[in-house]
């Protein structure tokens, strides 16, 4: 019974830290998403941008 328990939540531990992996994988995805938005309106914006690109 004892090992039961155990395996029990060692799976829901491990279960719990890929969770975690993923979203911190999802929010770096998303950040980067909103940067390269971020540099291409800024892009539009600079007058120098042909000349310096």
């Amino acid at each position: 019974m004892d090992n039961l328990k155990y395996r029990h939540w060692f799976s829901c531990g491990v279960f719990l830290q890929r969770y975690q992996q993923n979203r911190v994988k999802e929010q770096k995805v998303i950040a980067g998403t909103a940067s390269a938005k971020f540099d291409a309106l800024k892009n539009q914006l600079d007058p120098h941008f042909f000349l310096t690109a």
